[in-house]
């Protein structure tokens, strides 16, 4: 019994060994599955982490090229438009606030109400336009009536309205206050 005995004894040590050998058999396969997990994360971090760096770099470096665009296109339209496009908006602008002026004397619309009605515009609001520039426009704002056929009644002038296009051109804003007032 005794042989029985160790024999028993004997296998269960065999037993404890074998289950001593595989729990650390399969100590070592976690540790080696949760090292080889931490690293696959790691490398998909660090991919990660490399692929948001490279992205943001070449935004970035989209965002320069677009800045240097905006720039380039900006340096263009403001170096090649002429102060003058300026000029013209303004004009633009005003030419829209002013009614067009037609020489109306039996309801007393006459060169100088109508004038004190808008030389403000032309005086104030205008006063970026060069004098020439306005003149262009106050023409503009003749209407077919606002010169009689060959006369410039309407201002005081026996003059065809070509001859008073011509004059207005020269004119400065004194001038236009002038008329304005009759003078």
């Amino acid at each position: 019994m005794e042989d029985l005995v160790k024999q028993m004894l004997a296998q269960t040590q065999m037993l404890q060994e074998a289950l001593a050998k595989q729990a650390q058999e399969s100590r070592e396969e976690r540790e080696r599955a949760e090292t080889k997990a931490r690293e696959d994360r790691e490398r998909a971090e660090t991919k990660a982490r490399e692929d948001r760096e490279r992205l943001e770099a070449q935004l970035r470096e989209e965002r320069e090229r677009a800045e240097e665009r905006f720039a380039a296109l900006l340096a263009k339209q403001t170096g090649t438009v002429p102060a003058q496009n300026g000029e013209q908006l303004l004009i633009s602008t005003l030419s829209n606030r002013i009614e067009l002026f037609n020489y109306l004397p039996e309801e007393d619309l006459y060169f100088q109400v109508w004038y004190k009605r808008y030389g403000e515009i032309f005086e104030e609001d205008g006063k970026e336009v060069s004098d020439p520039a306005k003149a262009r426009l106050l023409v503009q704002k003749l209407g077919t009536t606002a010169v009689p056929v060959g006369q410039s009644a309407c201002f005081g002038v026996n003059q065809p309205k070509a001859y008073l296009e011509h004059r207005l051109d020269r004119m400065t804003p004194r001038q236009f206050h002038r008329i304005s007032e009759g003078v």
